[in-house]
């Protein structure tokens, strides 16, 4: 819940303010459920950078990345189909 809290609702936001949706997701390590990446909406960029796509994304452009099975997904809702499809 900090995370959300802490790290998705402030992008979330900021987004929303801008006029983006309020849709946002995080990466966790599962060890210690510490964030690797939290993004929020950014269709106004890109129509396709649904929060969950666009977490995805910017975790790929990390330079050190942990491998993915060390990893859990958290979203703020349930994804759609397109967003459903990149999570796995």
């Amino acid at each position: 819940l900090s995370v959300m809290e802490d790290n998705i609702l402030p992008l979330t936001e900021r987004g929303v303010s801008l006029g983006n949706k309020v849709f946002g997701a995080a990466i966790l390590r599962k060890s210690d459920l510490s964030l690797v990446v939290a993004e929020t909406n950014n269709e106004l960029d890109n129509p396709l950078w649904h929060g969950e796509v666009h977490t995805l994304k910017r975790f790929y452009e990390l330079g050190d990345k942990p491998p993915t099975k060390d990893l859990i997904f958290l979203s703020t809702h349930e994804p759609c189909t397109m967003c459903m499809s990149a999570i796995t």
